[in-house]
């Protein structure tokens, strides 16, 4: 329903263009008004011209033209046979521009050009040499196919193709895609609004786009490659604003990106999508505790902001991501830098295998999990999470690990704030979470009931949930850190402060909502030392006589970790450690 939803969004947009945009009456175009034509000033104008044909059919008669010539349409569809440059102008209201050079290269410059076909691709270019289409600076240029066309999309070509200049092109795809080529789509600057009942647009071997204004409204996939040729996208630059039924930029390879500002919302947006339902309290072997709402016709939607099926590369850029599925979803994914602004309808970022995060700033306003996958590694960076179930899960490999060595992380998580389905390091950095009101989650959550580990070796912890599955952090930490226990349950608003023997406050954090557990690590907690931990108006001593600690009294406790809790008035039964 929803796809439907989106479909009949980007099919009505399209069909107002179409039915909106002014034609232009032809002209005779002036050899002055193209830098590109001047160098051809000997060859003879050709303009199309209808008046000597016999044809008495709706469809334009198709006409021959030289290289080097300036073309202004009236009415007539052109055949390009012969290499070179040619400028184009005027309005063909239902015919079509045919580029067939073999391996010549040809260089078209639209200025001013209104084209409509209505039972083929608009441009269709069969050459397989180099072809470049320029819009002219300060020309706006339409090319429509209507609804019902038989045309795989408005401007098709067999080999690669290049999109440039720094004009406007307007793409009105009714039937088919926007703008499609078999061969790479280089894109190095113009302003483009396509608007697309199928894909926006499409390169199979592969999309280059160093800069450009893109306006992308489309049901299938925003910018996209080939399954076949597992084409690879790379992005340096461009603004992107795009609006898909599925996926808003897809690659069947792999995909860099290192600039560029990008809005991309699909299938109607993360509102737009099912919210998951509790099972109940979570699991002890870690995972998700929710299961999806819908049916299985929306699991079948692909509607994620960026998805690559190889690696993803970011390394900058800004992202404001309102998506239906994932944000950010590929087989393996680096961030090196950019901001990220991610509302989603499921993971905020999403990886099969590895997941590493080297700097940038990414903020999660709305998901399922903020990040997933299968490795997980954060050497830097400012990260912000606000989840519906874990705000990070490492889960879904052979090998599964949650590793913080540097950086801010902020998790606020209704399921686990960090969990992992293997084992968790926090290396260094500052961690905070706030996680589960409930008991059926934990704050820090690790496989301890498979043999996993909680390792604290550096950086600043604080965490705060419920008691009930809280799990000790394991002996083998390198940096002293205490789980502690309220007997009341601490409200929003109230602080929590650590202080020494002497009344020097170590430690200050406000809990953002409920929660009696409350863990704790700082290089500043020394060995031997005793420390008070005050909040809710009780205060619990904490001695560092190991580096592990567990303080205060559990409170419907279900399971203990190594140095953990108890659960029910019972021993605990994560192993040792716990009381």
């Amino acid at each position: 329903m929803k796809k439907i939803i989106a479909l009949a969004l980007a099919s009505a947009l399209c069909l107002s263009l179409i039915a909106c945009t002014p034609k232009e009456s032809a002209s005779t175009q002036d050899s002055g008004q193209s830098e590109t034509a001047a160098d051809n000033t000997n060859e003879t104008e050709k303009t199309a011209d209808t008046a000597d044909t016999a044809d008495t059919s709706d469809k334009a008669e198709e006409k021959t033209v030289d290289t080097g010539t300036q073309i202004t349409l009236d009415g007539d569809s052109v055949e390009l046979t012969e290499g070179g440059t040619y400028t184009v102008s005027g309005t063909l209201s239902d015919g079509q521009i045919k580029v067939d050079t073999g391996e010549q290269e040809v260089t078209l410059v639209l200025n001013g050009v209104d084209i409509t076909c209505s039972d083929d691709n608009a441009i269709e270019i069969k050459s397989t040499g180099k072809v470049t289409i320029i819009a002219q600076d300060g020309s706006e240029n339409t090319v429509t196919t209507p609804a019902g066309t038989d045309s795989y999309a408005a401007i098709s070509s067999d080999g690669d193709l290049t999109l440039s200049g720094s004009g406007k092109l307007t793409v009105a795809a009714a039937s088919g895609t926007g703008i499609h080529c078999e061969g790479v789509l280089t894109v190095d600057g113009g302003v483009y609004e396509v608007y697309s009942e199928n894909n926006g647009l499409k390169g199979d071997s592969g999309v280059n786009i160093s800069d450009g204004t893109f306006t992308v409204v489309c049901a299938g996939d925003g910018i996209k490659t080939d399954s076949t040729t597992q084409g690879s996208i790379t992005i340096t630059g461009g603004t992107f604003n795009i609006t898909a039924g599925d996926d808003a930029i897809q690659s069947e390879g792999d995909m860099d990106i290192s600039g560029g500002d990008f809005t991309l919302t699909t299938n109607g947006g993360s509102s737009n999508a099912p919210v998951r339902e509790r099972d109940g309290m979570g699991g002890p072997f870690g995972g998700g505790m929710y299961s999806s709402g819908s049916d299985s016709s929306d699991e079948d939607i692909s509607a994620k902001g960026v998805k690559a099926e190889g690696t993803l590369n970011i390394s900058g850029g800004t992202f404001n991501i309102d998506a239906y599925d994932d944000g950010l979803h590929a087989a393996n994914i680096t961030i090196a830098d950019g901001t990220f602004n991610i509302a989603s309808g499921d993971d905020g970022v999403h990886s099969d295998g590895n997941l590493d995060i080297k700097g940038g700033s990414i903020t999660v306003t709305y998901c399922n999990e903020g990040l997933e996958g299968a490795i997980i590694t954060v050497d830097d960076g400012e990260i912000d999470i606000t989840s519906y179930d874990d705000g990070i899960n490492a889960a879904g490999g052979s090998e599964i690990t949650l590793i913080i060595n540097g950086g801010t992380v902020k998790v606020d998580a209704a399921g686990d704030g960090l969990d992992s389905n293997g084992d968790m390091y926090i290396n260094g950095g500052y961690v905070e979470v706030s996680g589960s009101e409930n008991n059926g989650n934990a704050a820090l959550d690790y496989a301890s009931e498979s043999g996993g580990t909680l390792i604290i070796n550096g950086g600043t912890v604080v965490a705060t949930g419920m008691s009930g599955m809280a799990e000790g952090v394991s002996s083998q930490s390198a940096q002293n850190n205490a789980l502690v226990c309220f007997s009341g349950v601490l409200s929003a608003g109230d602080k929590v402060i650590v202080s020494d023997s002497n009344g020097n406050t170590v430690m200050e954090f406000t809990v953002t909502k409920s929660c009696n557990a409350v863990y704790i690590s700082s290089p500043d907690l020394e060995s031997g030392q005793t420390y008070t931990v005050t909040g809710g108006g009780e205060s619990i001593d904490v001695t560092f006589t190991s580096t592990v600690v567990t303080a205060g009294t559990a409170s419907g406790g279900m399971m203990g970790g190594p140095g953990g809790f108890g659960g029910m008035g019972g021993p605990g039964m994560g192993g040792p450690g716990g009381r």
